[in-house]
């Protein structure tokens, strides 16, 4: 399980951006967040909106903490290896019958940390707006679930190929997925750090939860984007096939990311598929 401290809208924040785009009043029946790429893509999100979305990035998910502090957030998404095997505690959010119940397992894991997160920044004020992203993979012989929140990846590299298994849950890659800007672009957005989902936020949350089936010698990356936003994926590929001892590989992974420039949380786990005999 990877988490990572995270900046990101709520629903009264991007109500805040539509009002700065000059749209008070979502249409019936479309959701705030398509209201804010409707948006943008009739503003030209490189004008005003732009500019606007950048003053979200300043209220920051960590919270308002002082110097010395600890970062709640993330002792908070700790609660989650105890929750994910499951205790007798109500929880909100919903059930996914298209999944195993393997990915139920951590979607109920996450929902717990996500109300520990909310309910703490609600209780003190010192923690306001604090938050976390997350990636998990839970696995069961040779079959493996993962969830995501957030902008933290998950990764698999098999034989001479990497794939990017999770999507993030970033302002510039929902334009990317919209067409409004190109991947290019997105590399050299402003305000990539900025989340449309994350932990903490509001009193429930939606992960994305897949099912997957190992291969001998597979690979799982899982990152922090204080990794993957400054270590291309042929260098991640190349890097972790290029070490036997995966936590060496770790090592130069973060060694690669700092060489590139990232002055993020660098966090990175790796998990290899062995057959077993």
């Amino acid at each position: 399980m990877i988490g990572d401290t995270a900046e990101g809208l709520t629903g009264s924040q991007i109500g805040q951006l539509l009002h700065r785009c000059g749209i008070d009043d979502p249409s019936p029946g479309i959701s705030k967040r398509d209201r804010l790429f409707d948006a943008l893509r009739a503003k030209q999100e490189r004008d005003g909106c732009a500019r606007n979305l950048r003053g979200v990035r300043r209220h920051g998910w960590a919270g308002r903490r002082r110097a010395g502090q600890p970062n709640r957030s993330g002792d908070r998404v700790g609660y989650f290896q105890h929750d994910l095997h499951g205790a007798d505690t109500q929880i909100l959010g919903k059930t996914f019958e298209s999944v195993s119940q393997r990915a139920n397992a951590l979607n109920r894991a996450i929902q717990l940390a996500n109300q520990a997160i909310h309910e703490e920044a609600a209780r003190n004020p010192i923690y306001a707006g604090m938050g976390s992203t997350i990636v998990a993979v839970l696995v069961e012989g040779n079959l493996f679930s993962l969830a995501n929140v957030g902008d933290s990846r998950v990764y698999v590299i098999r034989g001479e190929a990497i794939q990017q298994l999770t999507n993030d849950h970033s302002l510039v890659m929902e334009q990317v997925r919209r067409g409004l800007i190109t991947p290019e672009e997105a590399e050299k957005s402003a305000i990539q750090n900025v989340l449309v989902r994350a932990l903490g936020s509001e009193e429930s949350v939606e992960p994305d939860l897949e099912d997957h089936e190992f291969t001998p010698g597979d690979i799982l990356l899982l990152c922090s984007d204080g990794l993957s936003r400054y270590v291309k994926e042929s260098i991640l590929m190349e890097v972790t096939r290029g070490t036997a001892d995966l936590e060496q590989a770790c090592e130069n992974l973060i060694d690669a990311a700092k060489s590139g420039g990232s002055d993020d949380n660098i966090t990175c786990l790796l998990l290899r598929a062995v057959e077993q005999r």
